[in-house]
């Protein structure tokens, strides 16, 4: 299913009151994409939905967490999405727009099984769904390698940026490769970090926003003492309005490219 289908599925609201989900038209629109994939929907339990390739149970090595907020800002009362023109997209994207981009990677059958994805509510107030997805894992004795965290960004749209990498909670060995994946997919990303003084040395300067990442999801993942970082897609306009915000089509495409390549490297990574 191409991308653009799925956003125009997607469309729809979903909303939480900080402790149980109150509505679940979008999570039902994913359970349905999703009913015919390798990948099965394992807890549901809390303020988030987990899916799978298999059992946790038989998971025999660490894996990697992809976290993709469903919930909306109390603001955004109606999902929308449309192509503008040949280069530009216009809609409620925060965070439509990668639930859709995950989806289309998970629809490929190309991740490797040790990539699991949650489905988290309350990003918007205290990222409740984060934590609950961290401690079932802990809970099941699931080692996590690192968490990748999705969302759009206002950073980055003026530099015509494919891509970010934020909020960068992660050590060497991780950090490392994700860089290093980056670099060798394109040149049209930027580097936004999570605190000004502490930029790793591996990171190009010519790459590097020289603004402090604004929190999201991965704040929430460190305090839970995860390596993660987050992967987000620039956009542009108010992103808690019915006007919607602007992505570029093109950076769209990258970016579910992108992700696919540093779902597969990080999956296939020995720490």
């Amino acid at each position: 299913m191409e991308i653009y289908d799925l956003l125009e599925k997607l469309s729809v609201v979903n909303r939480d009151d900080g402790k149980k989900f109150t509505d679940t038209r979008r999570l039902d629109v994913i359970n349905g994409l999703l009913s015919n994939s390798n990948y099965s929907k394992i807890d549901s339990q809390g303020l988030f939905h987990l899916y799978s390739k298999c059992p946790l149970s038989s998971l025999n090595k660490s894996v990697v967490l992809v976290s993709s907020h469903v919930d909306c800002h109390h603001r955004i009362t109606d999902c929308f999405s449309k192509i503008v023109d040949d280069e530009t997209l216009l809609g409620t994207y925060d965070n439509l727009i990668t639930n859709a981009s995950v989806i289309c990677n998970m629809l490929s059958e190309e991740l490797p099984e040790n990539v699991l994805v949650a489905f988290t509510g309350d990003e918007e107030d205290e990222s409740t769904g984060a934590r609950q997805v961290i401690e079932l894992l802990n809970s099941n004795n699931v080692a996590v390698k690192c968490v990748v965290v999705l969302d759009v960004t206002d950073m980055a749209w003026d530099d015509e940026a494919d891509f970010t990498i934020e909020n960068n909670f992660w050590y060497y060995t991780v950090g490392k490769a994700v860089i290093e994946l980056a670099d060798g997919f394109c040149k049209t990303w930027k580097f936004v970090p999570s605190d000004l003084d502490t930029i790793p040395v591996y990171v190009n300067s010519d790459r590097i926003i020289d603004e402090e990442a604004e929190p999201d999801e991965s704040c929430e993942y460190d305090d839970c003492e995860q390596i993660c970082f987050s992967l987000c897609l620039p956009t542009k306009g108010e992103m808690h309005s019915n006007k919607g915000i602007y992505a570029r089509r093109s950076s769209l495409e990258k970016y579910i490219l992108f992700m696919n390549r540093l779902l597969r490297g990080l999956g296939n990574l020995e720490l």
